[in-house]
């Protein structure tokens, strides 16, 4: 079986060439965005739960590929990296915004972070294209600020 890996039938949908690189923002938490002002079942809920959630973003690193970019919250950890180059997976450049607060979102915290911003500008300038797990007004306006 010589089919494709998910990142490039991704690519060839979005950009008609599974060859683009593109800037993954792991925004796992956008459904809390789109949920506000809806009704919703009661939960329980703890900053501490909404600061794990924040973090899932990391999982962007699974999805890019060698020629790709994340964004995230906070640097990952090393050991963790070479741990996943061990097993042979070929890591995107990763961003990491200047001031992340763990209450923000990784978009909410991008779009705070001016150096972010100008390098995803940059990255736009080049060809590479934002994409995101889901898109809210914030990722829209992410990507309308990084061109």
């Amino acid at each position: 079986m010589d089919e494709p890996d998910f990142t490039r039938r991704l690519k060839a949908a979005l950009l008609g060439t599974p060859d683009a690189p593109l800037a993954f923002l792991g925004n796992f938490e956008v459904e809390e965005r789109w949920a506000l002002g809806e009704h919703t079942l009661p939960r329980l809920s703890a900053e501490s739960g909404a600061a794990v959630v924040n973090h899932m973003d990391e999982f962007a690193l699974l999805l890019a590929g060698g020629d790709d970019h994340v964004v995230l919250k906070s640097a990952p950890d090393p050991v963790y990296l070479a741990y996943l180059t061990d097993l042979g997976i070929d890591l995107p450049t990763v961003h990491v915004v200047s001031d992340s607060d763990p209450r923000r979102t990784v978009t909410a915290d991008a779009l705070a972070d001016p150096t972010t911003i100008a390098a995803l500008a940059g990255l736009a300038e080049r060809g590479v294209r934002l994409t995101a797990h889901g898109v809210s007004d914030l990722e829209e306006e992410l990507a309308a600020r990084a061109g």
